[in-house]
């Protein structure tokens, strides 16, 4: 009797092993064969998009070349919906909404924007934009080649 509960056993645990050991492994496998996020991606998912995404964004600076365009931008908001890497971009003021597209460039921390070219405010915005350092509370700063600057703010805030 005792041989057979001993038996019983033993085979218990061995298939246990099996198992645990299968599946194991096939998680490892899984994992193996994931897309694997790059540093660059992992700051654009975790620390800029959260930040500007599903949020009403008003400009409390811009500047064109050298040009302080702030009067000109203050009745607009900004709100980017979507996920990473690409979603839709809304604009309004008390008058007008229009709908545009933004879109993040792979490995980078910069940012696509279209909309309509029919307000010489939206025509601005539609560029590549550098997002700079952001922070959950503070401005959000974007930059683009050609020497303009954007600082944005949650209407939450």
């Amino acid at each position: 009797m005792k041989t057979i509960f001993t038996r019983l056993v033993a085979v218990s645990l061995f298939t246990a092993t099996i198992f645990t050991a299968c599946s194991k492994n096939e998680t490892l496998s899984e994992l193996n064969n994931a897309p694997q996020q790059t540093t660059a991606n992992a700051i654009n998912t975790a620390r800029e998009t959260p930040y500007i995404l599903d949020q009403d964004l008003r400009v409390t600076y811009a500047r064109d070349g050298a040009t302080d365009i702030t009067e000109q931008m203050n009745d607009w908001t900004f709100r980017f919906e979507g996920n990473y890497p690409s979603g839709v971009a809304q604009a309004w003021n008390d008058i007008l909404a229009r709908t545009g597209s933004w879109a993040m460039a792979e490995n980078s921390n910069t940012i696509n924007i279209a909309y309509p070219a029919e307000f010489s405010q939206l025509v601005f915005m539609s560029k590549q934009w550098t997002i700079g350092e952001v922070t959950r509370g503070e401005e959000i700063v974007f930059t683009s080649a050609d020497g303009d600057e954007v600082h944005f703010i949650s209407k939450t805030q």
